[in-house]
């Protein structure tokens, strides 16, 4: 995610980590359109994250 959200609200307890699952969210759902269920988006969610940790530790 190299798209940063914006807020107009001051920033809250654990605003970087909801910047970053908004985001991915945003990316997967951008990916897949709508219409699927649930469980459709969790799991491109959770193959998202583990594309990521796979590419940090390379």
């Amino acid at each position: 995610m190299d798209k940063k959200l914006v807020y107009s609200a001051p920033l809250y307890k654990h605003s970087e980590l909801t910047d970053q699952i908004i985001g991915a969210f945003y990316a997967v759902y951008s990916a897949l359109g709508y219409g699927f269920l649930e469980n459709v988006y969790v799991k491109a969610l959770i193959t998202l994250h583990f594309q990521n940790q796979d590419a940090d530790s390379r």
